[in-house]
Order: structure tokens, then sequence, then C-alpha cells
């Protein structure tokens, strides 16, 4: 069946992981859909976004090829960190999977770049357990944050998940919460600055107002096949992280342990973020693929049943595709 080739590492994995990314993002191709780059206050993205508006298809195979290194790059910290008890490629197969599944993500969106910078910020928060000093890891990891924030406002909710994290590993101090502070008040310093040496200062600014402005209830707004594919979403992340914890974290290592409460709190703060976001767009699900991808690989990876595992992921996947076949 379809999950068992990624069960474990072999020579052939990585090139399907590429032909299944190619596969599910052909009908975001340029000629086949428009090319909408969704508008963002955010500065950075601001920043590059008229390049990929002006240069569609280039744009669509930088945003496949970030997608595939990012998966490549989940699945590394997941094995690396023992959060999968056996070498695998389940993470970015997942990952994969769920950035392809709707026709807002088939792009370079503000939420995939971000994707970047808050994995980076997740792996060094899980290095960080059992560090004697972990001031410049502290400070490291709120600076990724409020780069991906700059990228997509709503990312900068994930100091929230930094604070927690310090709570978990025992590193809450007020040491490291100014290092926090001071690494996630660098990057908005050094971008005031260029504003200000370009005269657009003013330009900022009211980005920044309209990045505050964004922090409301959303109106939500679905397809009916965007609906079911949320349900069905719904339905297996709450069965992985149910799993995840009253099942799987109890009967861990307690470096593990932490670690899993770490990746739990991330989750529930991409959940979180949904809600401040007034104009929501389904590429904002991004935030939330990203650890939900590593919940589903350790409950497809711990499933008593293979063949209910692959027929549950095998139905997403015909959502997926009849979804795409109706917009």
């Amino acid at each position: 069946m379809f999950l068992r080739f990624f069960r474990k590492f072999s020579t052939a994995t990585p090139f399907l992981l590429v032909f299944v990314g190619l596969a599910l993002w052909m009908d975001g191709w340029p000629g086949q859909a428009p090319a909408i780059i969704p508008s963002s206050p955010a500065p950075l993205f601001q920043a590059i976004e008229h390049l990929f508006v002006q240069y569609p298809a280039p744009g669509f195979f930088i945003a496949l090829v970030f997608l595939v290194g990012q998966a490549f790059y989940l699945n590394f910290i997941v094995t690396s960190q023992g959060l999968l008890d056996r070498q695998s490629f389940l993470t970015a197969i997942i990952y994969i999977v769920l950035m392809s599944s709707h026709p807002g993500l088939l792009h370079l969106h503000p939420a995939l770049i971000s994707n970047f910078f808050l994995m980076i910020a997740l792996h060094q928060v899980f290095k960080s357990y059992k560090e004697d000093t972990v001031l410049v890891e502290v400070f490291n990891v709120g600076m990724l944050i409020a780069l991906a924030g700059l990228f997509y406002y709503p990312a900068l909710l994930f100091l929230l998940f930094l604070f927690i994290s310090l709570f978990i590993f025992f590193l809450f101090s007020l040491r490291s919460v100014i290092a926090a502070f001071m690494g996630f008040a660098a990057p908005f310093f050094f971008v005031a600055v260029y504003f200000f040496l370009a005269d657009s200062l003013p330009n900022l600014l009211e980005n920044l107002s309209a990045g505050i402005d964004m922090v409301r209830f959303p109106a939500f707004r679905f397809s009916p096949w965007s609906a079911v594919l949320l349900v069905a979403l719904g339905v297996i992340g709450l069965l992985s992280y149910a799993h995840l914890v009253f099942s799987h974290i109890p009967d861990k290592p307690i470096r593990i342990r932490k670690r899993f409460w770490v990746l739990v709190y991330f989750f529930l703060t991409s959940l979180l973020s949904i809600f401040i976001v007034a104009n929501f767009q389904f590429f904002h699900l991004a935030l939330v693929f990203l650890p939900l991808s590593v919940g589903m690989a350790v409950f497809f990876q711990q499933a008593r049943s293979k063949r209910l595992s692959e027929m549950v992921f095998l139905l997403l996947i015909v959502i997926i595709l009849l979804g795409k076949w109706a917009a």
C-alpha cells in the first residue's frame, strides 16, 4: 500500500516524495490556474511578492522546491530528535500531502515562508533540552519567530509557544525572558532602520497597523469540498493528538516526553493562530499542517492495524483529489 513505501528509508523514497509533490501541484501550474499571490501587509513578504506576480512560473517552481526541502528538513528534525521510533519518511510525505491539499496552498504564500523559520525555531527548542546555557538558543528562537512574523504576522503568536517551552524544559527565568524578547525585537529593529534610511518608515508603521487590524475573529467561508477536507483533517488530527497525549507520551523517556509536550503546545498555538486572522485564507492552515504532519506520522506509525491506517490516508488523498477536481 501507499504508506509502507515511506515507513523506512530506501534509495528510491526521496525521488518518490518529489514525484508526489509534482503530481499534487500540477493543478497549481500558472497555465492551468491563475497564479494568485495573496497580498500580505508583512514587510518582508511585500518586498518579494511583486517578483512572483510578475514571474509566476519561476515562482511556482521555487515554491514547490521550497516545500519539498521543508518536508525533508521536518523529517530530519523528527527522526533526529527521537520522536519516531523508527527511521522513516512518514513525516515528509504527510507534510507534502497536507501542504498540497487545497488550491489556495499551491503558490508561494507567506505562511509557506514562515513555516521554514518556525521549523528552525522548533529544532532549536528541541536541542535546548538539558543544555547548561541556553540564552543564545532562546535569543535565536525569538529572532526566528520574529522573522516568520515579518513574512506572515500571525506567526508572531509563536512567541507564546517559546515561553511555554521554557516552562516545560525548566528554563524559564528572567534572563531567558529577556533573551527571548531581545531576539524577537532584533529583526524589527533592523527592518525599521532599513525603512528609515529608505525614507519609508511611515509605510512600515502603516503595515504594522494593518497587521494589528488582522487580530480579530475571522469570518470563515468555505466551499463544500473545502469543508469536507477540513472535517476529515479535524477528525484525523484529533485522533492523532489524542493518541499522542493519552497513549504515546506517557510511555516515553522523560527527554522524549518533554519534546512531545513541546510539539503539543506548538500544535495548540498554531490552532489558536487561526482565530486572530480577520480575513482567513486557506493558506493560513500551513501553520497548523507543520505540527499536524508530525502528529499524524506518529499515529500512522504506531497504528496496530496498518491496513486501517493505509485506508484512512488513502481516503484523505481521495478527498483532496476530488476537491481539486471540483475546484
